[in-house]
């Protein structure tokens, strides 16, 4: 949860440094999910990715485009998630 830029609900509570692993803790996966219409969360996933790329740590990252902070979201990348981890 990193700050996202002008909302004061959204303070920020993950730093980038919290965003590297050392090898012994590196996830499995980290899958990052997001829509370019959500505009609750505007650009915070795409920080979360871009400080993961800067310290090296692998993603998958899920974007829709036409999806918003709903269930319109949540369903496609649930059921991809699951897809994932259930192969």
């Amino acid at each position: 949860l990193v700050e996202i830029p002008g909302s004061p609900l959204h303070p920020g509570q993950t730093t980038e440094a919290e965003l590297a692993y050392p090898e012994e803790l590196k996830p499995a996966v980290v899958f990052v999910t997001s829509s370019q219409a959500d505009t609750i969360v505007g650009p915070a996933p795409k920080s979360y990715l871009d400080m993961m790329t800067k310290n090296g740590t692998d993603y998958i990252w899920h974007l829709l485009e036409d999806t918003w902070h709903d269930h319109t979201s949540v369903k496609p990348h649930l059921y991809n998630y699951l897809r994932m981890i259930f192969q």
